[in-house]
């Protein structure tokens, strides 16, 4: 158990960079991502406490998994929002311009 939630809690910090990067591109990454990051302080503060508070109402952290779930959906539909949103401002030139190139590094290679 401690090894798959290590593992799934690693991917998502150095993933959520590079997802941000890819979809918001250079330009916005740090305005973008410190937004996100200060999104998060909230849920990170307040999420232990419901979910405690949750667990002495009702015996059980499955209230508290089921919105945490729900929230994981929510914010995946953001994502593809806004993949889609960027993808229509840009016309589809990064579609384009990645036919024409060759194989590119990864995002965290490049600078």
């Amino acid at each position: 158990a401690c090894a798959v939630y290590g593992l799934g809690f690693g991917g998502v910090g150095a993933l959520l960079p590079l997802v941000c990067m890819d979809t918001f591109g250079y330009e916005t990454f740090g305005k973008v991502y410190g937004r996100i990051m200060g999104g998060n302080l909230v849920p990170v503060i307040v999420g232990p406490l419901l979910a405690g508070i949750s667990y002495d109402q009702t015996g059980s952290y499955k209230p508290a998994f089921v919105v945490a779930a729900a929230m994981f959906v929510v914010a995946a539909v953001c994502l593809v929002l806004a993949s889609r949103i960027q993808h229509q401002k840009t016309g589809g030139e990064m579609d384009a311009q990645a036919e024409l190139e060759p194989q590119r590094a990864p995002v965290f290679i490049r600078f």
